[in-house]
């Protein structure tokens, strides 16, 4: 039997492996309201790409259960906008921060700023059920192999792990090199994701083709590795 999400198939497996091509605006019509539990995403973030906030805003407006959350990834140079975009929509909830992994910082020329670090914005559908404890500063390692934006894939099943429970839904709009599809693949939680260049899409789908389930309690470690960063 196939799980479907309107007339999406979810991950992970299917002919889509839970990844679709098309623009997230466009696409995000056809998912029923309030079917999904959380939306986790790391969209273009330049600040000609801030109206991608409203997007996001719109569509967690309509597919998140009462008391879902949004997690999205957020540059500095844009972050009121960002920040009033979502707030339009949804409730703050908390503002996370991801250090760089040691040794690489970004360069942000117009205010000569050199940026070790980028804000997780998180906002809410209403109020969201109790979760544990949650460490918000988490330093992953790099992993661009799939996208030259991409995140490791450990940093994302940390917050799937503790905020959502296995076969339920995670949506990922803008899903890139596919890392939030790997992570619910490996954590046991169904996805939809939506990624607009095809090549991109396709990259990530042969991605989570590969993907062999990671091995036993690597769950727990990384929840050991954040503990020895909040220290």
């Amino acid at each position: 039997m196939v799980d479907r999400l309107g007339p999406y198939e979810l991950g992970p497996g299917g002919e889509h492996q839970g990844i679709y091509t098309g623009d997230a605006r466009e696409l995000a019509l056809d998912i029923p309201d309030g079917s999904v539990d959380l939306i986790f995403t790391d969209p273009p973030y330049h600040k000609h790409n801030v109206y991608l906030f409203g997007v996001l805003a719109n569509i967690a407006r309509e597919t998140l259960k009462a008391g879902g959350l949004l997690l999205t990834l957020s540059g500095q140079a844009a972050l009121m906008q960002a920040l009033t975009l979502l707030d339009e929509h949804l409730d703050y909830y908390w503002l996370s921060n991801m250090p760089h992994s040691l040794g690489r910082v970004g360069r942000y020329h117009p205010k000569q700023m050199m940026c070790g670090s980028k804000p997780l914005l998180w906002f809410a559908k209403g109020t969201p059920p109790p979760h544990p404890y949650i460490f918000d500063t988490f330093r992953p390692k790099v992993d661009k192999q799939y996208h030259k934006w991409g995140q490791p894939v450990g940093w994302f099943m940390y917050y799937i792990d503790k905020l959502t429970l296995p076969g339920q839904i995670v949506l990922d709009p803008f899903v890139g090199g596919g890392a939030v599809a790997v992570a619910c693949e490996w954590l046991n939680r169904r996805y939809l994701a939506f990624e607009i260049d095809p090549d991109t899409a396709d990259l990530a789908r042969e991605r989570l083709h590969q993907t062999q389930p990671p091995l036993t309690g690597l769950v727990p470690a990384l929840e050991q590795i954040a503990m020895e960063i909040g220290a």
